[in-house]
């Protein structure tokens, strides 16, 4: 008899794009390839005004739906001398759009990552199945339903979700796609946040719970210790230039140049069996 093999959890995949900053060039490297949110099962591409990325390279021209509108800004946190973006005004026009286009409602999982992230959608679902799924040999306590409202923390260091990879079950997508009004209502500061932020909060106004999804994303802003070495990603970066070797992880950020890009994408996939980045 033959077995049938388990089927991966299917993605949906969204990226928002700042027009006037390097973040176009960083998607074409991505685009050019057919590799990052490109990968997933669905995916969809927003921007901050009209823009053209152009083609995946089966010559199918990627279509950017552009939600104009008050633009973000860089500022302190509230109390802090630490500058983040605000940018939950951008977010919310783009949340209210994908709420519109629904393509998330047919996918186990919604993933949210930066255009700075790179980013693995194969190793993603491949690592959600071995660590979490029952049929990937995870432990009750760990098992990942897409059917319970759930996001993945990614942060140990502060027990976070992380902007640069967003991960929803389908439950917990609809619940806060649906519920955007409810936030906008419920949190009455979001103007001043980051939109990973007002995610989080959002997320406990709608009683979605929080899951663990730690050691899938590499982020220097994180200061989890990378690996076993004793140190952060970010000083393993500062000592020895674009890290992207490990098999353990599915998003390295940020990466804020092509040729960074291009960097990490190589070693990432060097190391998984079967991949190899063609020169371009």
């Amino acid at each position: 008899s033959t077995t049938t093999p388990t089927p991966l959890p299917t993605l949906f995949c969204f990226v928002l794009v700042i027009k006037d900053t390097r973040e176009p060039e960083l998607m074409k490297v991505f685009l050019n390839k057919g590799i990052g949110i490109f990968a997933c099962d669905n995916f969809t591409v927003l921007a901050d005004e009209d823009l053209v990325l152009g083609s995946l390279p089966d010559g199918r021209p990627v279509p950017v739906e552009a939600v104009p509108g008050d633009k973000a800004w860089m500022a302190n946190i509230p109390g802090s001398t630490q500058k983040v973006w605000h940018n939950t005004n951008i977010f919310l026009r783009a949340w209210y759009r994908i709420q519109q286009d629904g393509v998330y409602r047919h996918a186990d999982w919604t993933v949210k990552v930066d255009p700075d992230s790179v980013f693995l959608p194969q190793r993603l679902q491949r690592l959600m199945l071995e660590r979490y799924y029952p049929w990937g040999g995870a432990s009750n306590s760990k098992w990942l339903d897409p059917t319970e409202p759930m996001y993945l923390a990614n942060c140990l260091e502060f027990h976070s979700l992380q902007g640069p990879l967003e991960v929803f079950s389908r439950a917990a997508a609809n619940k806060f796609f649906g519920g955007l009004s409810t936030c906008e209502n419920a949190l009455t500061d979001w103007k001043t946040w980051g939109e990973d932020w007002f995610v989080h909060h959002c997320m406990q106004t709608l009683e979605v719970k929080k899951a663990e999804g730690y050691g899938l994303l590499n982020d220097m802003w994180c200061h989890d210790q990378y690996l076993n070495t004793g140190h952060t990603y970010w000083e393993e970066c500062q000592a020895n230039g674009p890290t992207c070797k490990d098999l353990d992880a599915a998003v390295w950020h940020p990466y804020k140049s092509p040729e960074m890009v291009e960097t990490c994408l190589r070693q990432a996939l060097e190391v998984e069996t079967g991949w190899a980045l063609a020169e371009t």
